[in-house]
């Protein structure tokens, strides 16, 4: 719900309960929402890779990093056949990495060690 153009959401539900569960989410504070309790064990397995958490933000440059950081998980996964729909979403973006400006603010941030700044050329050369 927190991007643009998205009013609604399907949650695949069987029972009342899992409905009650999934409103729930609705009424939880910021905290509640945090998730990254629940990846701390998990960092060292993580470590570099971006989990899309947004912990990085904001950015100077108004980047989406964690969206830019998708696209090009995406189009890492075979370099030579990255879909066109992909390119097409990077370059839609209001900001892309090469917009970046090196600040580091982000990677100060970042619970995972993420290279962003890496991340935002290899994107920018990839997609851009």
């Amino acid at each position: 719900m927190t991007r643009p153009g998205v009013v609604s959401t399907l949650v695949g539900c069987q029972s009342a309960k899992q409905v009650e569960e999934a409103v729930s989410y609705l009424k939880a504070t910021e905290e509640e929402r945090d998730y990254m309790h629940i990846i701390d064990g998990y960092q060292g397995e993580l470590s570099g890779k971006c989990v899309y958490c947004n912990h990085c933000q904001p950015c100077p440059s108004d980047i989406d990093i964690a969206m830019v950081n998708k696209y090009l998980d995406i189009a890492m996964l075979d370099t030579n056949k990255i879909p066109p729909s992909i390119k097409q979403h990077y370059q839609s973006l209001s900001a892309s990495g090469a917009d970046c400006i090196a600040c580091g603010s982000c990677e100060d941030r970042c619970p995972f060690s993420v290279p962003i700044i890496e991340n935002m050329e290899r994107a920018a050369t990839l997609l851009g």
